[in-house]
């Protein structure tokens, strides 16, 4: 991992890192920089930024600080630096007459115009280059942006904010799929209240990882998320609604709206991603154990740069102050089921999905209202019980009952 470049008099924080050993014997040398490369270095020591550096980088430290003192400790500027090779003339204009006609309110709006445009194709030139670009002409500092005002909440639970972020590939039965994090951070507190990878970033990933948060925390006040189609669907709408959460949503194309979760899923990169060996060799279960062992053990018990405390240290110290709203176990996995209409066709049954269920004969023709977990998407209910799917073999081949009719008149068996 590089450090910061842009980090004041790097070459004095690099040196304060290897002094300790600088006259030591080899054997204790290898001992102290594995110690650092474990439980990582801060850079500058008063940020947040915490880095994982490999042995091999600590000791070459060590060796440039022998051979040239401080001066081999500076970071030196790449030649190129400054230039941008994939940057045309033809981008330039068109960037130009983008932000012209309509000012955008990210680079990645700046990104997708000029894909809509033609002025760029995905392949030829990738978002990161085109933010990178971006920066170093300083070029939003010259877009009127939209106003806002920094805020936090007073206490916990009045305010979530949710959001997926795309993460690494790993192996699934011999094959890399990708990755999603689903995240519910306290804006008060910065507690991570709710948390999960997985692989599809939908409906299903969004109920586990709410449903969660409530049992632990209670509910929230607020619930804020951007307008991806997970967040405006009627699904999540008639949750909240269930729930008496007030859904609210960013404006659209606004990501820096929930900036406390975007810092986040960065924090992600500089500090998840390294202590991880190796992405292509772990489980979807391995992945996540990892990530609760960081955010437990890491994350919620280290000072917070804006906080100046951990957020479990002021979670735990507004928590006297807050009165948790909470609900029965089962009347929260009620709330969570998902729904849908179906009309009851002639002969007893409803169609989802192209299978087909049985219903009672007396509900013929009229819409019923069926209940799933999104976990068990064939598993549906109707009244409470559990809906049996068509079996057309079995229907075919009901047992015939020879009943005589004078015995029945009789009272006879």
């Amino acid at each position: 991992m590089r450090l910061p470049g842009n980090t004041e008099k790097i070459e004095v924080h690099t040196y304060s890192v290897i002094a300790p050993v600088l006259f030591g014997t080899e054997k204790g040398q290898n001992e102290y920089f594995r110690k650092l490369s474990a439980e990582g270095i801060k850079i500058p020591p008063d940020s947040e930024n915490v880095y994982y550096l490999k042995v091999s980088t600590l000791k070459g430290w060590l060796r440039k600080y022998r051979k040239f003192g401080l001066e081999g400790l500076k970071q030196k500027e790449r030649s190129d630096k400054g230039k941008f090779k994939k940057i045309s003339e033809k981008v330039v204009l068109g960037l130009e007459k983008v932000i012209e006609d309509k000012p955008p309110v990210s680079v990645a709006d700046l990104y997708y115009k000029l894909i809509a445009s033609s002025f760029i194709k995905k392949e030829e030139l990738s978002y990161e280059a085109l933010r990178n670009y971006v920066r170093s002409k300083g070029i939003f500092k010259k877009v009127p942006q939209k106003e806002r005002k920094k805020f936090e909440k007073e206490f916990p639970n009045q305010l979530w904010m949710i959001d997926f972020k795309h993460g690494k590939s790993i192996r699934q039965n011999k094959v890399l799929k990708g990755t999603y994090l689903c995240a519910i951070i306290d804006d008060s507190s910065r507690i991570l209240v709710g948390y999960e990878w997985g692989f599809n970033e939908d409906t299903s990933l969004f109920a586990r990882t709410l449903k969660k948060a409530i049992s632990i925390y209670g509910l929230p006040e607020i619930l804020y998320c951007d307008r991806g189609s997970v967040y405006i669907g009627l699904y999540i709408t008639e949750l909240c609604g269930k729930l008496g959460i007030a859904l609210c949503h960013t404006d659209k194309q606004d990501p820096e709206a929930k900036a406390k979760i975007e810092r986040f899923n960065r924090t992600i990169g500089q500090m998840f991603y390294p202590l991880v060996k190796d992405f292509k060799q772990i489980s979807i279960l391995e992945l996540n154990q990892a990530f609760t062992d960081f955010i437990d053990k890491i994350y919620h018990t280290r000072e917070h740069g804006t906080l100046k405390e951990a957020p479990l240290s002021k979670f735990q110290r507004l928590l006297p102050e807050i009165k948790i709203r909470r609900l029965r176990d089962s009347l929260l996995e009620e709330y969570f089921l998902a729904s849908l209409k179906r009309r009851v066709r002639l002969d007893g049954t409803i169609r989802i999905n192209n299978r087909f269920y049985e219903v009672n004969m007396t509900h013929v023709q009229e819409y019923i209202e069926v209940k799933f977990n999104l976990d068990r998407p064939f598993d549906f209910f109707f009244e409470n019980k559990k809906l049996k799917e068509v079996n057309l073999v079995e229907n075919a081949n009901r047992p015939f009952i020879n009943t005589s009719y004078s015995k029945l008149l009789k009272g006879e068996k």
